[in-house]
């Protein structure tokens, strides 16, 4: 995983600020930024919809347990 800059504030473009090459090998996960939150959504974390990864270090957020709304119910995990 990779944080790259977009060249905004007069940064290079694809500068990489972080990374962690070894972040969750050998799994297919799918990256949402929404609202300045990094998600991580993998079949590894069911039920749980998703988790939050700290966008500064590319951490998993330990403390930021997700819980669903009654109105969030979407976000669940549904078999096709």
């Amino acid at each position: 995983m990779l944080k790259m800059s977009t060249g905004a504030s007069g940064q290079m473009v694809g500068q990489v600020f972080q990374h962690k090459s070894d972040y969750r090998s050998g799994e297919q996960v799918s990256l949402m930024f929404l609202n300045n939150k990094l998600y991580c959504r993998a079949d590894s974390f069911k039920p749980k919809p998703f988790i939050r990864i700290n966008p500064g270090t590319l951490e998993e957020d330990e403390k930021e347990e997700f819980e669903l709304d009654k109105e969030d119910k979407n976000l669940e995990w549904k078999e096709n």
